[in-house]
């Protein structure tokens, strides 16, 4: 068993909102991997509320008719985070009244020439799950369909569903975090790395970044997989461009970024890399989609990971960070980000993060940063702790500050 993988035992420990948004993350990586709008995907979060037989959909038209877990192009699931005997699943179907007619969702997913799908954590042997089939289809036919026999009625246990988590690295690492089990080497799917409080402040872009944040999405998006190299001195903030690129809620259009950023999985290499190359190919041998964002990746690193991407397999693409200029050859796409392309966000960044911050201050900070956004917010964020009053201090003085902070940290990283 591969240190992602996860067995029916890990879906068990799953409470009622893991597992609905497990389903939610699913259908995402589903829709995006067959080509289909995430407008499609519709599953709440609020487990309390009256569903009429429903927690999750998805439908679409064009592509394919069907996937190895999604039956037809309309199909309903019900999730359940609690053991599910015959009896309960032919009651999940009716009405709570007399038990006598269908619920509202159920009929209406079986009108479509849908499917209808348990979502259930348990664990079942085969004939478990047949005689809980059949109940439903019983209740079916006592709610007066007469497709009772015939519609299309699943029932997803928790084999079932860790074999469709197998297939997505970003959902293997989804489950991991939530049972409590070791991420192996510190990765972090899009969500967690967003999380991060470096990332708090609202992003700030020039028409410059806005055009390199294009055209990664045209490198990522042009090949099933990529390989793309972003460049450029530290403190430019290459990190937060590769972030914000899968930053899609105010964006109209924005399908391709949806797919990318459902399979994005985020490795700092300053920690190790050791077994990162072995990793992607692990995740390419056992089938996997991904796209592994690597910050601080040097040169020869990249090469290694591009060799190993260029292999026959699974789409599994990869987005390098870093700041040498070092040729990498290859078929690499490479995006260079200079200070030019910051001018006048610096600015933008301070007047919206650091309110409080006279403006002889906010001048004196953009001054001394000169387009670089990561040493313009450390400076602001060693004002308003009250640090010094940096609209006094000396360039000199500024920089043992930069130093001794950034020694600080990494001294820490390293232990």
């Amino acid at each position: 068993m591969g240190p992602f993988e996860i067995e029916a035992k890990d879906i068990t420990r799953l409470d009622q909102c893991q597992l609905t948004l497990l389903l939610r993350r699913l259908l995402e990586l589903e829709a995006g991997a067959i080509g289909i709008p995430l407008s499609g995907v519709h599953v709440p979060v609020e487990i309390n509320v009256a569903d009429g037989g429903e927690d999750g959909r998805i439908k679409w038209e064009g592509g394919v008719d069907r996937t190895d877990f999604l039956p037809k192009r309309v199909t309903m699931f019900q999730v359940k985070a609690r053991r599910m005997n015959p009896q309960a699943c032919y009651a999940e179907v009716l009405q709570d009244d007399e038990k006598k007619r269908l619920k509202g969702q159920v009929a209406k997913v079986l009108d479509d020439s849908g499917a209808y799908i348990i979502f259930c954590k348990e664990a079942y042997v085969g004939l478990q799950v047949d005689k809980r089939v059949a109940k439903v289809r019983e209740a079916l036919s006592v709610g007066g369909r007469s497709d009772s026999k015939t519609a299309h009625i699943e029932f997803y246990d928790s084999n079932k569903i860790s074999s469709w988590v197998n297939r997505y690295l970003a959902a293997q690492v989804y489950v991991l975090s939530c049972v409590g089990r070791n991420v192996p080497l510190g990765v972090k799917t899009w969500e967690d790395w967003s999380s991060h409080q470096d990332y708090e402040c609202r992003y700030v872009m020039n028409e410059r970044l806005k055009l390199h944040i294009e055209t990664l999405k045209q490198y990522l998006t042009s090949n099933e997989k990529p390989v793309v190299r972003l460049m450029g001195l530290s403190g430019l903030g290459k990190t937060r461009l590769a972030l914000e690129l899968f930053r899609t809620e105010e964006r109209e259009g924005s399908l391709a970024l949806s797919r990318l950023r459902s399979n994005v999985i985020y490795f700092d290499a300053a920690g190790g890399a050791d077994e990162l190359v072995r990793f992607i190919g692990d995740t390419r041998n056992q089938g996997c989609c991904a796209l592994l964002v690597v910050d601080n990746c040097e040169p020869e690193l990249h090469r290694r990971l591009a060799r190993e991407v260029g292999y026959a397999g699974k789409r599994v693409g990869v987005l390098t960070i870093d700041f040498s200029e070092e040729k990498v050859n290859g078929n690499a796409r490479i995006l260079h980000i200079t200070q030019e392309d910051c001018k006048g966000v610096v600015k933008g960044i301070l007047e919206h993060a650091y309110p409080e911050l006279a403006h002889q201050i906010i001048s004196r900070v953009e001054e001394f940063a000169q387009d670089f956004p990561s040493i313009a917010v450390l400076l602001a964020k060693q004002v308003r702790q009250g640090v010094e009053d940096i609209g006094r201090i000396s360039d000199d003085r500024l920089v043992k500050r930069l130093l001794w902070v950034e020694g600080r940290k990494m001294r820490r990283s390293s232990r």
